[in-house]
């Protein structure tokens, strides 16, 4: 019996059908690497062929199911929004599995197949008055969006076990506010106006003999939003300040690109994202800058950096030499220079107030300054891969 070759292109993959007893083989003519694996939960049958990158094939499946399937559903463990349906026909008895109604992987229901777990880090002194920046991943759809929020936590209880812990030695430094399953576009069109927390983790600095260097120590979660009958926070959403979908084919802007977030008293900076590879950082400054007026709380206010860019790694240049495994999924290893923990902006001497000054450049051509206090986030990990997802 002759071998079946499909091809995956223009970001899909093929539905087709096969004979019991047949091969396939999967030719990957997309510029960006699927990993393809079936549904696994079917009883009959399941294949997991891992990685096809651009331009290669996968190695042959052999379809020995011992049933007929129809709808039988694979995927993209990298895209997992995109799904292929294989219909195995053969001298076989039909089988009788029907998948879960509930399988949000899949795209069940409104907006299910964009649902996930997601993490925001959290700044501000008073828990009736914080900002939230999303943290994205390249390697998933679902987590293409750079969103910052104005919130508040909704009962009295939960904003002063968080003031308590901004009031203490620990400051202003990482938060991170993890939410339960939901579709990021619900913020957006106002069908959310109130989150769930899954749980609220804070990390403790670890302090070294070197003077302005910090560890960043174990997450910690806080008893008073982690609670274990399941009663968790919630945070109402105030205002959007930010809300963006990842726009595959925007350039690295000439210089360093943040958005300005916050109000009189606590003002963040927050890495503007284009394309990939890239970063995410967010830090607070030590004081408003004078180009940062009360008309510009309601939302945010864009300038780069001259001095710091990003040099965009074509994909011809990054060879396979390692490859990271984890809750990002698989990704590339990481070009030279990805892997420092250090923020870019902290690659500078501190002035004598002991934070990091920079001249910066509003949209306007009008330059001016910035002082930086902390550095609350930096992440490379999830952002690092060429045009991977998209």
């Amino acid at each position: 019996m002759k071998e079946l070759r499909k091809k995956i292109n223009k970001g899909q993959l093929p539905s087709f059908e096969v004979e019991i007893g047949q091969y396939v083989i999967w030719e990957n003519e997309d510029n960006v690497p699927h990993q393809i694996n079936s549904d696994l939960r079917h009883p009959d049958f399941g294949f997991d062929i891992g990685v096809i990158f651009p331009g290669e094939s996968s190695s042959a499946v052999l379809f020995n199911s011992k049933k007929q399937i129809k709808g039988f559903r694979y995927g993209c463990g990298l895209t997992p929004n995109l799904l292929g349906l294989i219909t195995i026909k053969g001298d076989a008895p039909e089988s009788d599995f029907e998948y879960p109604l509930d399988d949000h992987h899949m795209g069940m229901g409104e907006n299910e197949h964009l649902k996930h777990f997601h993490g925001f880090v959290t700044g501000g002194k008073t828990g009736d008055q914080i900002y939230l920046t999303h943290t994205p991943i390249f390697a998933d759809t679902r987590h293409h969006f750079q969103i910052i929020l104005e919130c508040s936590f909704v009962e009295q209880e939960h904003i002063d076990a968080y003031n308590e812990l901004r009031n203490s030695d620990f400051g202003d430094g990482k938060v991170d506010l993890f939410f339960n399953h939901l579709a990021l576009i619900d913020i957006q069109s106002g069908k959310l106006k109130k989150l769930d927390i899954h749980s609220l983790r804070y990390h403790t600095d670890l302090k070294t003999e070197i003077p302005s260097v910090i560890y960043r120590g174990a997450k910690v979660n806080h008893p008073k939003f982690n609670r274990p009958d399941g009663a968790n926070a919630k945070v109402k959403i105030k205002r959007i300040l930010h809300f963006r979908r990842f726009t595959p084919d925007i350039p690295h802007p000439d210089g360093l690109t943040y958005l300005m977030y916050g109000n009189e008293k606590d003002v963040f900076i927050d890495y503007f994202i284009s394309r990939a590879p890239n970063i995410h950082t967010v830090a607070k400054l030590f004081k408003a800058p004078s180009f940062w007026k009360a008309e510009n709380h309601n939302g945010v206010l864009k300038f780069s950096v001259p001095s710091k860019k990003i040099i965009d790694v074509g994909p011809k240049t990054l060879q396979r030499v390692s490859f990271l495994d984890n809750q990002y999924h698989l990704i590339w290893g990481a070009p030279s220079g990805y892997t420092s923990k250090v923020d870019p902006l902290q690659n500078q001497t501190q002035n004598t107030s002991g934070n990091w000054e920079y001249e910066v450049k509003l949209e306007d051509g009008t330059m001016s300054n910035i002082e930086i206090k902390s550095f609350t986030h930096y992440n490379s990990a999830g952002l690092l891969n060429d045009g991977l997802g998209f």
